[in-house]
């Protein structure tokens, strides 16, 4: 499961145009303003956003990217990092364990291999979770609950849902 995230957005590459913009939220991640049109979050220069964790790394369970063909590259640089030769060192142990190694792997290829693409550091306002790096300083866009226990965030995320009776999404 660590890796269908990276296998859907390479899907999504593959049919993306230059300039497109596309969101990933994890399964334990809700949106909780859903009249914020999610697009607007990533300014134009940058290729993707993402929150800082309090350990010093990008947060993968909510990522904001513009597509373009270098970012096209960097997913696939990132999907073919579970093999262990292509690295001098196993990042998805050494940023936070065996679990998360897609998160590891877009760190290190963020640092070793693409350093060019513009990353923004996002407000955690866009992945408010336990262990970010900072706490939001703008109205929860994105309420998440990654590495939480997965009942308390189902329970968690059901209390939080928008009622039915609001007006529809825009995008």
């Amino acid at each position: 499961p660590i890796w269908d995230k990276i296998v859907t957005i390479l899907e999504w590459c593959s049919k993306a145009k230059p300039g497109d913009i596309g969101v990933w939220l994890d399964a334990d991640s809700l949106w909780v303003m859903p009249f914020y049109r999610l697009p607007r979050a990533l300014p134009d220069g940058f290729d993707l956003g993402m929150v800082m964790m309090c350990l010093g790394f990008l947060n993968t369970g909510v990522i904001f990217m513009r597509f373009s063909d270098r970012l096209h590259e960097f997913w696939k640089a990132v999907s073919i990092g579970n093999t262990p030769q292509r690295h001098r060192f196993e990042p998805g142990h050494i940023f936070n364990g065996g679990g998360w190694q897609d998160q590891g792997y877009v760190n290190y290829e963020l640092s070793e291999g693409f350093q060019d693409l513009k990353v923004l550091q996002m407000d955690s306002c866009f992945n408010s979770f336990r262990y970010q790096q900072k706490p939001p300083t703008a109205p929860l866009v994105i309420k998440s609950w990654h590495a939480e226990r997965l009942c308390c965030s189902a329970q968690q995320m059901r209390r939080m849902t928008v009622p039915a009776q609001s007006p529809g999404i825009l995008a």
